[in-house]
């Protein structure tokens, strides 16, 4: 019989480092579980080497129904911080139905038509369900300030006069708009942390 505390257990965690994966052994590497709602990451080290995710949802007897997707984006190489922040989007684009405003909307609409039109095709950007800018790609992570920090600061090349070549001055002016927004933030954290000491 399943028990209450069981049936509504949540965490995330990460199971075995890729580093400390060994060849021939499968692994569950990684989990984050919400209630009846569950995403694994799991990889088989055989012959032929592949990665899985598992959706589930636990049924009311406690079964667990089981959506199994191949996916080509793990590798050894990435952190266990990297694995989890990837988990839990997957979890939010499968389970939780995130309704963006307008503005957001603008903003990712924004995003993809820059890293576009530079040529980036590999970083995803969506906004999850605690509001957070949430950017990456096979080996990095970018929240909130940090992606902006990654385009202004790393991305973008700029010519004489302090612009950029690629965007038009209105698109430039509204980046510089959202990434103020984050900086809000920043000083609302630091604020709050001056209070706490």
């Amino acid at each position: 019989m399943t028990k209450k505390a069981d049936f509504y257990d949540s965490y995330e965690e990460v199971f075995v480092s890729p580093k400390d994966i060994k060849e021939g052994e499968s692994y569950t590497v990684a989990r984050v579980l919400e209630g009846k709602y569950c995403v694994d990451l799991h990889y088989c080290s055989t012959y032929k080497p592949s990665a899985t995710i598992e959706y589930g949802i636990k049924d009311d007897s406690g079964n667990w129904q089981i959506e199994v997707e191949e996916i080509d984006w793990f590798n050894k190489k990435l952190t266990n911080d990297y694995i989890l922040v990837r988990l839990n989007n997957l979890y939010n684009d499968k389970f939780l139905n995130i309704k963006l405003t307008e503005e957001q909307n603008n903003e990712l609409n924004l995003l993809e038509k820059i890293l576009y039109t530079h040529k980036v095709y590999d970083i995803e950007v969506t906004i999850d369900h605690n509001n957070s800018l949430i950017a990456f790609d096979d080996e990095n992570y970018w929240k909130n300030k940090e992606f902006y920090d990654f385009l202004f600061d790393e991305l973008f090349v700029y010519n004489n006069e302090g612009n950029v070549d690629l965007i038009i001055d209105d698109d430039f002016e509204k980046l510089k708009k959202y990434k103020e927004n984050y900086l809000v933030d920043v000083i609302k954290d630091n604020e709050q942390e001056r209070e706490i000491d």
